[in-house]
């Protein structure tokens, strides 16, 4: 029986060098995922998962953090799923990334970019066949 999903993931981006990297190690990028919804954030610190649930059980906090979550692969090398916007549906975006992962944007920042957010659609659309590479 799987865990129930704590929050929906939003916009997934889910890069080609990630993809590649899960592929090699056996791993698959939906299992990571359903992991980090339901609250099993893999190898971070305690103060790591405290802001985690923090985030999920006070979405209308106005620091805006984050959720993350790292899992070490068995090749030694490690993926970071991090969901932004926990706070706001409409522009929640979960993004599965190597480890380290790019989190130095302040909670100030009015969210990714507009190149990165077309590029995850268009291989959202590819990998989903609804457009050629």
């Amino acid at each position: 029986m799987r865990p129930k999903p704590l929050f929906a993931p939003g916009t997934i981006c889910y890069p080609d060098e990630t993809q590649v990297v899960l592929r090699q190690a056996g791993v698959q990028g939906i299992a990571l995922l359903c992991r980090h919804l339901a609250g099993d954030w893999g190898d971070v610190d305690e103060k790591r998962c405290q802001i985690n649930w923090w985030v999920i059980v006070h979405p209308q906090d106005k620091r805006k953090l984050p959720v993350i979550s790292r899992f070490i692969l068995p090749d030694g090398r490690q993926v970071a799923v991090i969901t932004r916007y926990v706070y706001e549906p409409a522009r929640r975006e979960t993004t599965l990334s190597l480890w380290p992962p790019d989190v130095k944007r302040t909670a100030d920042e009015s969210g990714p970019s507009r190149r990165s957010k077309r590029q995850c659609r268009q291989e959202v659309k590819v990998r989903c066949g609804l457009m050629k590479n």
